[in-house]
């Protein structure tokens, strides 16, 4: 499920990954999809227990049932680039988050048009959020400055199907049972 920095406010503060770690309990924490910079406004669709929270520019969106079966998919209509009523019904949990680096287990290069951002593409520390199926997900950060190619070749060599990146560079965290292990 998602972990906002406030569980007061939805939106409009940061927070360290150790910090939503302690404040919420998880076990595992890891950073989220992009957001701008001044105002922490997630940049894509974020559902939260069945519940559209925010809706994004952002294409691509792991997504989660009641009965935890994920699915990386479009996070909006290719026509209307807009969600219709129906995009999210039947989940429980949805970040939107790109761009897509492994689809069916095969390294993906060509990027939606949405991912324009040159540092993006450069080389950072990078985390990313991948499926082996639709039960097992693995999280992955890294200290160790990646283009977003090389991050796709390691998911693939974790054995993972299906990925995508998360933020990266500066916002890039993971923590367990509260303690950082990464924590931008």
């Amino acid at each position: 499920a998602p972990v906002l920095a406030s569980p007061s406010a939805a939106f409009g503060s940061g927070a360290r990954v150790s910090q939503l770690a302690r404040n919420s309990g998880a076990k595992v924490v890891i950073n989220g999809s992009y957001f701008h910079p001044q105002t922490y406004a997630p940049a894509g669709d974020i559902v939260m227990q069945g519940r559209m929270l925010t809706w994004g520019r952002i294409p691509m969106a792991l997504a989660i049932t009641p009965d935890n079966r994920a699915t990386i998919r479009a996070s909006t209509t290719p026509l209307l680039l807009r969600p219709l009523d129906t995009t999210w019904a039947g989940m429980e949990t949805v970040v939107a988050t790109g761009p897509r680096i492994l689809s069916g287990g095969q390294l993906i290069t060509r990027y939606s048009a949405a991912f324009r951002d040159p540092a993006l593409f450069g080389r950072a520390a990078r985390s990313a959020i991948g499926l082996i199926s639709n039960r097992d997900l693995v999280l992955v950060s890294t200290h160790m400055k990646l283009t977003t190619t090389e991050m796709g070749r390691v998911m693939a060599r974790l054995g993972i199907r299906d990925a995508l990146l998360l933020d990266g560079g500066s916002s890039t965290g993971i923590a367990w049972n509260g303690q950082a292990a990464l924590d931008s």
